[in-house]
């Protein structure tokens, strides 16, 4: 994750970089071993990480999660796993919270 904005600083050090736009796909109580898609911890490890990251680098303007809740994706095709729902919120569409908003949290902690 770290090859990009180190690549655009090593030639400008002087510039202000967003972070735009990242989430996973994560389903309540999907729990697995390995990183298998639709897992929480997988994307609570994704959102912890690229926190960690816009903290490394003092040039980074900011951080845009996408998005906030699941919400209904009239254009997905509904299968198994996500049932017309685009999973890639922090929280269910009832708000019920997933790890991703845990991790979300530990990630804004001052760091040591």
């Amino acid at each position: 994750m770290r090859e990009m904005p180190d690549k655009v600083l090593a030639q400008r050090d002087d510039v202000r970089l967003p972070l735009g736009q990242f989430s996973a796909d994560s389903l309540l109580g999907h729990v697995a071993r390995g990183r298998d898609y639709w897992r929480e911890d997988c994307h609570a490890y994704l959102l912890r990480e690229i926190s960690c990251l816009a903290h490394r680098y003092p040039q980074m303007a900011g951080a845009f999660r996408f998005c906030f809740a699941d919400y209904r994706d009239p254009l997905k095709y509904p299968v198994g796993h996500w049932g017309g729902l685009n999973p890639k919120g922090v929280v269910m569409c009832d708000h019920r919270r997933k790890r991703a908003v845990f991790a979300i949290q530990d990630a804004c902690a001052p760091l040591a």
